[in-house]
């Protein structure tokens, strides 16, 4: 995060009217010293910067300087914050000397006794700079994103919120989004009252074409020549056109609020990173789509020449888009890495997402023949990865523990549900649920993920609540969970169904798999030393 630093020396004493060497001396400005801090603070007034921090050295010449300027700028001339490594430079037995010629070579060449030397000045300046932008960084950052982070019914709404949560505290943050939900954000205004909100109120299409939607749709269908096998199952994400009202919407919000940084949340909003080329801008990547789209197509037997046109250039889209941003975040190594690969050029940031952990898990779990799985079906690896666990999977477990339920945690279409509840037995559609703490003390949880990338967040939220977890290679990628030791980690449907048998029969492991895991999360995923890490970013972009 840019913070923005202003340097102002004193004004003038009479030891400087004299060529004296001050050093730590504290002696007060005279009246040319006070008139030019005057004038200096109307040229700043000038520049219209609303300055957050007024920080001085102990010195009483330095101090009254910055009161003078305080004054100026906000009408008083209090909380003046004093920091001791801003302090004049020690010049030991050369303080009081009148500066000459003779004086001036030995002070560059470090001779004084008690001086401090030109490196050791050098590195305390530096040093508290960096610590001042460190501490009083980030006062306006702009986040834009197209899912709301509340309520918390996805891994992408759980990433959001928590990181928000935790920065609102450091900075000052604005939150610009396509109002959707009243009740939703009048909610999420009263856990965050110091975030400024700018919900965009979308224009709505005119009457003609929302009475006739439908078939509007219907005869795009028909007329679209270029529709291929994979193309209604790839992610479009990145591809959608820039909706310029909202981009005009955020122009003002930036304009009126001195914002520095803006921050784009999700590939939805990727491409608007086009649009504002004179701001830093940032782009959290909660998921590569186009590691997503290759991983499908790779499962598609018949592709044609227009299927793999589609892919390649869906995928330099996306990597245009992300090389339009001034930095990218990601929340795993893995992604930083296949990025760099992938010849994204923009600096590039690991700042995984936070989930608060609790200080133990419970010690009252014991499993019930209750299985679970985490996740709604807008989200296309759940819908395949959960489809390929009941088309492959559920049938061997059944056959060996009959009173097992599969609870479906998650908001899913009316039509996916009827025909899951019609075709699978012993299948549970909860749909969404505030909390899955009504699980967590006798289930195991299934994480069939076969595609898709990012930070996969019900396996951080398994481990988070105790509940012991099998999932896929797909699934851990980029976390450091180890089969065997953490978890299971299979890749076949009957190593996948194995190992799911397996936990469920042994309480041993269940119990070593929820130390474990929640043990590794504690220590990877401290909410501290994440923030630390993002506020780090901030700093470097």
């Amino acid at each position: 995060m840019k913070t923005t630093v202003c340097l102002i020396r004193h004004g003038q004493t009479n030891w400087n009217k004299c060529y004296i060497i001050q050093g730590r001396y504290d002696k007060e400005l005279n009246q040319d010293g006070i008139n030019q801090i005057v004038t200096t603070a109307e040229r700043l007034k000038s520049l219209n910067i609303n300055w957050d921090i007024y920080l001085s050295s102990p010195l009483s010449r330095a101090v009254n300087s910055c009161k003078i300027i305080k004054k100026a700028l906000t009408g008083n001339d209090n909380n003046i914050i004093v920091r001791d490594n801003l302090t004049e430079r020690m010049f030991g037995i050369a303080e009081g000397l009148v500066i000459c010629d003779d004086v001036y070579e030995r002070i560059l060449k470090d001779f004084y006794e008690g001086m401090e030397s030109t490196e050791e000045i050098r590195k305390r300046a530096m040093n508290e700079i960096l610590a001042i932008a460190k501490e009083y960084s980030g006062k306006n950052i702009l986040i834009t994103t197209s899912v709301f982070p509340y309520p918390l019914n996805s891994g992408g709404a759980q990433a959001q919120y928590h990181m928000i949560n935790a920065l609102r505290k450091k900075m000052q943050i604005s939150f610009a989004y396509v109002s959707t939900n009243i009740k939703n954000e009048t909610a999420l205004k009263k856990e965050w009252p110091d975030v400024k909100f700018h919900p965009y109120q979308e224009q709505r299409p005119c009457w003609l074409i929302r009475k006739y939607r439908k078939k509007i749709k219907k005869l795009y269908k028909k007329i679209d020549n270029n529709r291929t096998i994979i193309n209604p199952y790839l992610s479009h994400s990145f591809e959608g056109a820039i909706d310029y009202g909202f981009v005009r919407f955020l122009q003002q919000v930036i304009n009126e609020n001195n914002i520095e940084i803006i921050q784009f949340e999700f590939a939805n909003s990727l491409n608007l990173a086009f649009a504002f080329p004179d701001i830093k801008r940032i782009y959290v990547q909660h998921e590569i789509h186009f590691i997503r789209n290759l991983r499908f197509i790779k499962d598609v037997k018949s592709l044609s020449s227009q299927d793999y046109y589609q892919f390649n250039m869906l995928k330099q889209q996306e990597l245009t888009a992300m090389n339009a941003c001034t930095g990218i975040i990601t929340l795993t190594e893995t992604d930083k890495n296949i990025l760099n690969e992938e010849g994204v050029i923009r600096p590039i940031f690991v700042s995984p997402a936070i989930i608060p952990s609790p200080a133990e898990i419970s010690a009252d779990y014991k499993f019930s023949n209750s299985l679970i799985f985490i996740g709604g079906d807008q989200h296309q690896p759940n819908y395949e990865g959960i489809m390929w666990f009941l088309d492959n999977v559920w049938n061997d477990i059944l056959k060996e523990k009959p009173q097992t339920t599969l609870f479906i945690i998650g908001k899913w279409r009316k039509r996916n549900q009827k025909m899951i509840r019609q075709t699978y037995k012993q299948v549970e559609m909860t749909g969404f649920i505030p909390s899955i703490s009504p699980y967590s003390s006798h289930s195991i949880m299934i994480v069939p993920i076969l595609t898709g990338s990012g930070m996969r967040m019900k396996i951080i939220e398994a481990a988070n609540n105790g509940i012991p977890f099998v999932t896929t290679q797909v699934g851990v990628e980029g976390l450091t969970f180890e089969n065997g030791k953490d978890c299971y980690i299979e890749n076949t449907h009957s190593a996948f169904a194995q190992s799911t048998l397996a936990l469920m029969n042994d309480p041993n492991t269940q119990l070593t798999f929820r130390t474990n895991a929640f043990k590794k999360i504690k220590e990877a995923y401290d909410t501290d030393k994440l923030i630390e890490q993002r506020m780090n970013v901030y700093q470097q972009i």
